[in-house]
């Protein structure tokens, strides 16, 4: 159960490190918002 517990506290740290806004959500609507159109934000992405 260790490596278990280790991959948890990576996951956690990744979680603060890649995101560390608290709303991602909200980010990633508000993105979404500035490229209506999909082709235009998946060529952004």
């Amino acid at each position: 159960m260790q490596a278990s517990s280790e991959v948890e506290i990576l996951e956690s740290v990744g979680r603060n490190v890649f995101f560390p806004v608290p709303d991602v959500d909200s980010v990633i609507i508000k993105v979404v918002q500035k490229f209506p159109d999909r082709r235009k934000f998946y060529k952004f992405c």
